[in-house]
Order: C-alpha cells, then sequence, then structure tokens
C-alpha cells in the first residue's frame, strides 16, 4: 500500500512538471530571431541557442491575453481593485516610505497618491507573487500569439538585453503572463527607457526601487501637474455620432462638448468617457493626464481604477 501510494505521488509530482520545448529551436521564426540578435545586437548564437532550449511551454499565457481582466463590466473591475483592505496597505505603505515618496514627488512632480496607486493596482504593493518565468512567457507570446507577436517579439528583445546589461539570471526573472516585471509590472523595455538604476544595478523585486521609476514614466510622457484627471458626469441621454466614447487621443474642446449637450463644466479639452457596469453606464470627463495614465495600461478601465485608489489613498494617508 505504502509502495503504490509512493509510486502515485511520484507520477503526480512529474505530471505537474513543465518540461522545455525541444522544438522550439527548429521553428525557423526562432532561428530568423536568433540570427538578428547575433548580427545586429552581438549576442552569443550558443548562450541563445542554450536560453531556447531550456524555454518552457506556456499556452496558457495566450489565454489570459484574450480574457483579461480588462473585459469585465467597470463595477467588477472596481471591485477588484478599489477595495477597502487595498486602500488601507496603500496607506500604510505611503507611511513607510513616506521620506522617499515626497523626494521623488518633489523632483518629479507626480501625486504621491498616484505613484503608489499604480503599484497598488499592479502588484498590491509588491506583495502579489508573479508565477511566469519572463523567458518562458514572453517567447511563448513573441511565437504563438500573431495578433501581437511584432510587440512581443520586441519585449522578448528587450528582456534578453535586461538581463545581459544587469548580469541577471534569465530563469530567475519572474513576471506576469504578459511578461511584465517587478512590483511596477514594467514590461521590458519600459525598464531600459524608464527605470531609474543607480550604480549599474537594479533590484527588480524591491517596490520601494520603484518609486521613483514609475514617476519618471509619467513625467516622461507628459503628465501636467496641477491639472484635472477625470470629472464625473451623468450620461447624456443622446451621444451625437460626432462624440467618441473611450478613444485615447480623441479630445474635445470644452465648446464642442457644450454644443454635443454632453457637458457645460469641461476643465479644458477631454475625452468622453462611458464605462458599461451591472447597473447601467457610467460616465466622466477624462482630461490629459488620465490619457498618461492609459499610457500605462491603455484600458480606461485601469486608469479609472488608479484614479479612484489614488482618490482614496489620498484622503487616508494622514489617518494611519
Amino acid at each position: 500500500m505504502i509502495t503504490r501510494l509512493l509510486c502515485i505521488g511520484i507520477l503526480a509530482l512529474f505530471s505537474s512538471i513543465n518540461y522545455a520545448d525541444a522544438d522550439l529551436l527548429k521553428n525557423p521564426e526562432v532561428q530568423q530571431f536568433i540570427d538578428n540578435l547575433v548580427t545586429h545586437q552581438h549576442f552569443k548564437r550558443d548562450m541563445l541557442e542554450s536560453v531556447f532550449l531550456d524555454v518552457q511551454p506556456m499556452p496558457e499565457v495566450v489565454h489570459h491575453m484574450k480574457h483579461p481582466a480588462e473585459a469585465f463590466p467597470w463595477d467588477a473591475y472596481q471591485r477588484i481593485f478599489v477595495t477597502p483592505r487595498r486602500i488601507e496597505k496603500g496607506a500604510a505603505f505611503a507611511i513607510t516610505h513616506n521620506i522617499a515618496l515626497n523626494q521623488v514627488e518633489k523632483k518629479y512632480h507626480i501625486p504621491s497618491e498616484i505613484i503608489v496607486a499604480i503599484l497598488g493596482v499592479e502588484s498590491n504593493y509588491g506583495t502579489h507573487t508573479m508565477k511566469y518565468r519572463a523567458i518562458d512567457a514572453l517567447t511563448h507570446l513573441a511565437f504563438n500569439y500573431p495578433e501581437r507577436q511584432k510587440f512581443f517579439m520586441a519585449q522578448l528583445t528587450a528582456f534578453l538585453e535586461l538581463t545581459r546589461q544587469y548580469h541577471l539570471n534569465i530563469n530567475d526573472v519572474y513576471g506576469s503572463y504578459a511578461g511584465a516585471i517587478g512590483p511596477a509590472q514594467f514590461m521590458p523595455d519600459s525598464i531600459l527607457h524608464y527605470a531609474i538604476i543607480t550604480n549599474s544595478t537594479i533590484n527588480l523585486n524591491d517596490p520601494a526601487n520603484w518609486l521613483e521609476s514609475i514617476a519618471n514614466f509619467f513625467s516622461k510622457k507628459g503628465w501636467k501637474e496641477n491639472h484635472p484627471i477625470v470629472t464625473p458626469i451623468t450620461c447624456p441621454k443622446n451621444i451625437p455620432q460626432s462624440i467618441s466614447s473611450n478613444p485615447i487621443k480623441h479630445f474635445y474642446t470644452p465648446q464642442q462638448l457644450k454644443e454635443a449637450q454632453i457637458s457645460d463644466h469641461a476643465e479644458e479639452n477631454a475625452m468622453f468617457l462611458e464605462l458599461n457596469s451591472h447597473t447601467g453606464p457610467q460616465c466622466w470627463l477624462a482630461y490629459h493626464n488620465f490619457s498618461v495614465i492609459m499610457r500605462y495600461n491603455t484600458s480606461p478601465l485601469y486608469a479609472m481604477a488608479v484614479v479612484q485608489l489614488s482618490e482614496k489613498l489620498s484622503s487616508s494617508f494622514g489617518k494611519i
């Protein structure tokens, strides 16, 4: 009986192991990808082949890409990210890192509550466990997700450059199903372009080390200090064909919004934002700074969650 149970346990253990894809290197696209890295970025072929020989298949990442939380109705998405517990944890995080946050806000003019809210939505302030090896997720998406192949090939290239530049062990870097890395969930190319790295070292897992990087990202993307983000409005009964909802760069002047009977109170050029919920649509005027948040994640649900969490954090910072 003991022997039988031991055999069952061993079989269960081996059935749970992900094995490397032995056929990956036979893929002509992979070979071309390697050729390009060797020729144009001076990677060593034997190193790349060794990396890809160890890559494990991750078909579930494509499923997650096609079924993101951003496909939920707004109120369902809101219940995930704007919660009393997440507000409490964010306020405590802000108190712990108060000095660093004040320095970053003074340097970059990005509100502390926005920076903390990004960490809150992205990784629950660095406490969410990333379970995918970045090399596995990015490789699978680069060669098995044709809808965004160009994007993920670029991210895979950036990841390999990141690990080379900062002497990181490729197999030790974990991220999301999309290959986003660290508490701030930067994609690899964003780490290379926007992460603040000192002394030629990088700690991918320390939330405090990401505060300035988030601020730098928002600064470089054009955040306007002391400008509005969103204003809630009553949803209009009729939306003229001349007005579109939710496009990231489709702004209307206050006069256009007034003439369309969307709102008489726009503070500056704004997008018209309409989000569906189980109780009906909810509407806002979304300004330039809202579009900057959408540069971090193009979903308006994501940006709205960051805004609302930041508002709750701002009012609770002094209560912890």
